[in-house]
């Protein structure tokens, strides 16, 4: 006689599931638990996923990722989703203001809202006119009569923008007045550390007397002469930036640097005189 095959269904028992043969003539039961076989059947794909086609294991395979992976974020969102927020996209920004006028030498500080309050913006500032008024993490320099308008971009997303006009009156901001800011040290005699704006640029570095004096750089707003003491007379234009010793507001040794920071030439005068 042929060997019988049955299959164990005791949870408990070891043997659960497994196929276990049984000798003619022998007990119908599993040898482990003793208790009685289920009818065994021939190994099927349709009934033994074990044993089943490729396409069927890959099947269950994914139907157990969905579910493990949804038991996972329900698991985290529960624990940990209280308090973290999820990543917020940015839809758009505002300022305090859109138009104001101001007189020269005005300095404000232009305020952003974005929408949402939780999204993340890193901004951007640009001036359309610099010889009127510059800008700097939404700082705003007045520097003489005319209108500028001041922009602000979402580095997140470049579309997102809003901008305010500036129109400047009032005299002020020429060559015999220009705004000075002493960030460090005696404001009152004009000695220290910080900024000059020109009606043709802004000067950053040390003073005395009101002047640039020292070590510091100078940016230009617009074409004009590089410096006084420089015999050749060479120009600078818009973006320029020029860095090193500076002598009563103007460079005597240092580097010229167009606005993409490629060196375009020196500034070396020696010895000193009376400017030009």
């Amino acid at each position: 006689m042929a060997k019988k095959t049955g299959i164990c269904r005791n949870l408990d028992c070891d043997n659960y599931k497994k196929e276990i043969e049984v000798e003619p003539g022998g007990d119908f039961e599993c040898p482990l638990c003793h208790q009685p076989l289920g009818e065994g059947k021939k190994r099927n794909s349709k009934d033994d996923p074990n044993t089943g086609s490729p396409m069927k294991k890959i099947i269950i395979a994914v139907v157990a990722l969905i579910v493990l992976a949804g038991g996972g974020y329900f698991a985290y969102t529960m624990v940990a989703g209280g308090d973290k927020e999820e990543p917020t996209t940015l839809e758009s920004i505002a300022l305090n203001q859109s138009s104001t006028t101001l007189e020269v030498g005005a300095v404000e500080t232009l305020q952003v809202t974005k929408t949402p309050a939780n999204a993340e913006a890193t901004y951007i500032w640009t001036s359309n006119n610099e010889a009127v008024a510059t800008v700097e993490n939404g700082t705003v320099t007045l520097l003489k009569e005319g209108e500028a308008t001041i922009t602000v971009k979402a580095l997140e997303n470049e579309s997102l923008s809003a901008s305010c006009v500036y129109v400047v009156e009032g005299k002020g901001g020429g060559d015999s007045d220009p705004l000075v800011r002493i960030e460090t040290g005696d404001a009152a005699t004009g000695t220290g550390t910080g900024t000059i704006s020109y009606h043709y640029g802004k000067y950053t570095g040390e003073i005395k007397n009101n002047k640039a004096n020292g070590t510091g750089s100078l940016k230009f707003y617009k074409a004009y002469r590089l410096s006084q003491y420089d015999k050749q007379e060479r120009m600078a234009e818009s973006g320029d930036v020029v860095s090193g010793t500076f002598k009563d507001d103007n460079l005597t040794n240092g580097k010229w640097f167009d606005k993409d920071n490629t060196q375009k030439g020196a500034v070396l005068t020696g010895e000193l005189g009376t400017p030009e």
